[in-house]
């Protein structure tokens, strides 16, 4: 089924909330349809490893980006 929706979540040490966070877009009725976008702006916390499990889980629907802190989009490599 096509994606009909994407969502980006930031994520910077965010351990504590994150799971809450993404267990919001888990539904059987419509996972198929959203695309989730978890950026994690290098977190010194295990908010990456969430963010993994999730992609690993669902991975038709999660997607992770991760990069260092501050680093602009532009100059990434």
């Amino acid at each position: 089924m096509e994606k009909i929706i994407t969502f980006s979540i930031a994520a910077y040490n965010v351990q504590n909330t994150l799971r809450n966070c993404l267990d919001s877009f888990i539904d059987g009725r419509s996972l198929n349809q959203i695309e989730v976008i978890i950026v994690d702006d290098g977190s010194k916390d295990s908010s990456k490893d969430i963010a993994q499990e999730y992609c690993t889980q669902y991975p038709d629907t999660f997607k992770l980006l991760a990069k260092e802190n501050g680093r602009t989009w532009l100059n990434y490599k």
